[in-house]
């Protein structure tokens, strides 16, 4: 069974939004607090749509559900969800701001892959792997949080982010060494060699310096930074 509430479309019991058309008009959406999946492909090409309300209680957002929606600008992803697809908002151009939910274990494959106007990314506590390409080609990148339950970071997951300038790390240097990250991330990780690592540190900063060709590295509180 099926229903149709204003042109998008659920499941008979409204627990499942299937479609919102790529060609609806809408600017802004708020999904029903019965929903608890955004399916597949839901709101994919949904190229008006500027802003989503997301409400707790949805568990799990599907693959491509939010890909090419060229408009939208910002998401809050609740604590309700414990599961995003991939490619889940792939090449949503004018993404800026994301805040996502603490249930989650992993960032998928791809899901915020070419989201050029993406400044700030903090991934919850709680996350262990973050797979490949997931923020690849987000050319404005320059803030990343990450906390100490990562444990994997896959190939090409920051790829071509070239404007990195901060990256805070919940973990001690020894935490970060036993990361294993792929290829293609550089830009997040090239400069860690650089740098004398003597002390458990409360936050790791990457700063790229205009004369410097890789960015330099800080330790642990402000007064207790060490450069290399």
């Amino acid at each position: 069974d099926y229903s149709s509430v204003d042109g998008v479309l659920f499941n008979g019991e409204k627990t499942m939004l299937l479609l919102c058309p790529s060609g609806n008009a809408r600017t802004s959406y708020e999904i029903p607090d019965s929903v608890y999946k955004i399916d597949d492909y839901a709101f994919q090409g949904c190229s008006k749509i500027e802003s989503i309300t997301i409400p707790y209680g949805v568990i799990a957002i599907g693959d491509r559900a939010f890909s090419n929606c060229k408009k939208l600008r910002t998401v809050t992803i609740p604590d309700s969800v414990e599961l995003m697809g991939i490619y889940a908002f792939y090449f949503c151009d004018v993404l800026e701001n994301v805040t996502l939910s603490k249930k989650l274990k992993t960032i998928s494959n791809s899901m915020f892959s070419y989201c050029p106007a993406l400044e700030e990314i903090t991934i919850p506590d709680g996350v262990t792997t973050v797979e490949a390409g997931a923020f690849q080609y987000c050319f404005e990148l320059e803030s990343v949080v990450i906390p100490k339950s990562v444990k994997t970071v896959g190939e090409n997951a920051f790829h071509s982010d070239s404007k990195i300038a901060d990256v805070y790390y919940g973990g001690t240097q020894a935490e970060w060494n036993e990361i294993s990250f792929g290829e293609g991330n550089g830009f997040l990780t090239r400069s860690s060699n650089n740098f004398v690592w003597n002390h458990v540190a409360t936050v790791l900063k990457i700063f790229l310096m205009p004369s410097q060709m890789f960015p330099r590295l800080y330790l642990g509180s402000p007064t207790n930074w060490w450069q290399g």
